[in-house]
């Protein structure tokens, strides 16, 4: 399974936008479970997490088999929209073992046309790619919370040059690819 999800802005309010994708090689639902149950929350969100949350999560993470992938681009003032930067983050993740890759993308439009067209897109370029079957969701599936974790905590680390959950969760980080526009 591979989860993606974003942090940043394509407008103006920041200098990048990343986007993390997550390869699950375990089951993260029942870790994800049992952080919600030690947390007392009913869902993890990286910005509206207090610290005490975030380190409990990222504790769970560190028990997880993962390999993220982060694309970060430095926008630059180009307009790019996010549906056309996932296929470079997809044909640069690293695809687990199934038998039918399932990718599951924090669900960003709000157009329900346009969301089913990025998604028989996606699966065709990603099918392609990998050359293997592949199904995509743009969903708000469980497991994209990690994906939220990652691309946030990456986003503060060049951003801001805020490494405090940085260095806890590097080692989970085998390829960065940056973007410069």
């Amino acid at each position: 399974m591979i989860v993606v999800d974003d942090a940043g802005d394509l407008g103006k309010g920041s200098k990048y936008f990343v986007l993390a994708g997550v390869t699950a090689y375990n089951d993260c639902r029942s870790l994800i479970r049992e952080a919600l149950n030690t947390a007392k929350v009913r869902k993890f969100h990286f910005v509206d997490d207090s610290d005490k949350v975030r380190r409990t999560f990222i504790g769970y993470i560190s028990k997880m088999e993962l390999k993220v992938t982060v694309y970060v681009l430095e926008k630059g003032g180009v307009k790019v929209k996010e549906e056309e930067l996932l296929p470079i983050l997809l044909r640069n993740v690293f695809p687990d073992k199934e038998r039918v890759l399932e990718i599951f993308i924090d669900d960003f439009l709000n157009n329900e046309k346009l969301k089913r067209e990025t998604e028989r897109r996606l699966k065709e370029e990603v099918s392609r790619f990998f050359n293997i079957p592949c199904n995509v969701k743009l969903i708000n599936e469980q497991c994209v919370q990690v994906a939220d974790y990652f691309a946030s905590i990456f986003w503060r680390h060049i951003e801001r040059s805020d490494d405090t959950f940085y260095n806890e969760v590097k080692s989970k980080i085998k390829r960065v690819i940056y973007d410069i526009q």
